[in-house]
């Protein structure tokens, strides 16, 4: 499996849009929110998916 390494800012992103939504939705969002990531990063880590490399 491969290894998925987040920047700071990325890590930093992912907690804000997390907290936003805890703001101002529901727990139910977040949570779905989390799970929809924790899908790609899993795929990601099979290396069954791929996306194009950004800056």
């Amino acid at each position: 499996m491969k290894t998925i390494k987040w920047t700071d800012s990325a890590l930093n992103s992912y907690h804000e849009n997390i907290d936003y939504l805890l703001r101002e939705w529901t727990v139910k969002e977040a949570l779905n929110f989390i799970d929809d990531v924790e899908g790609v990063l899993f795929n990601l880590k099979k290396g069954t998916v791929e996306f194009k490399e950004s800056n």
